[in-house]
């Protein structure tokens, strides 16, 4: 499993995914929000995933989030998986 960088919070978590929607033109509303996990250098994490319901696109946005290594103020292209 890929090792990512992580946000510290899962508010910060669900802001860049948001960010991300807005930026391409697609709403929040359009998919729905999971939990999952992912592996970041402290080991395996939470994270959370967007994935698309309606069929607008076909993207599987990924944050993952730890409260140790983790970085609140990371830019959205460090944190943000995209599938």
């Amino acid at each position: 499993m890929k090792i990512v960088d992580t946000v510290k919070t899962e508010n910060r978590a669900i802001e860049i995914i948001t960010e991300q929607l807005e930026s391409d033109g697609l709403s929040f509303e359009d998919g729905i929000l999971e939990d999952t996990t992912v592996r970041c250098e402290c080991g395996e994490t939470t994270a959370v995933r967007w994935l698309d319901t309606l069929g607008n696109c076909n993207k599987l946005l990924v944050v993952g989030i730890c409260n140790c290594c983790g970085d609140d103020e990371a830019s959205i292209s460090d944190v943000l998986e995209m599938i």
